[in-house]
C-alpha cells in the first residue's frame, strides 16, 4: 500500500509518456508542420522561394510603416509639430 502512494506522488515524467506514445500505433500522428519542414529541407528551390517571399513580406511591412509615418506627419497640425 505504501508503494502505491509513492508511485502516485511521483512527478509526471514527460519523456516516459512520450516514449510510450511512440510505441502505441494509435498515438502515431505526423505533425503537419514537421512534414512541411522536411519538405522544405529536401527541396532547395522551394526553400529559396519561401525565403524570397519572406523578404518581400518584410519589405512590404516596412513600406507600410513608412507610409503610415508620412500620413501621420501630413495630418498632424502644424502647432502640434512644434511641441
Amino acid at each position: 500500500e505504501d508503494e502505491e502512494v509513492l508511485i502516485d506522488r511521483q512527478p509526471y515524467n514527460k519523456e516516459m509518456s512520450f516514449s510510450l506514445d511512440q510505441e502505441d500505433p494509435e498515438h502515431l500522428q505526423e505533425d503537419p508542420e514537421l512534414s512541411q519542414i522536411k519538405v522544405e529541407q529536401d527541396d532547395p528551390e522551394l526553400l529559396q522561394i519561401l525565403e524570397q517571399e519572406g523578404l518581400c513580406i518584410s519589405l512590404d511591412e516596412e513600406l507600410f510603416v513608412l507610409k503610415q509615418e508620412m500620413v501621420t506627419s501630413l495630418v498632424t497640425p502644424f502647432e502640434e509639430r512644434d511641441h
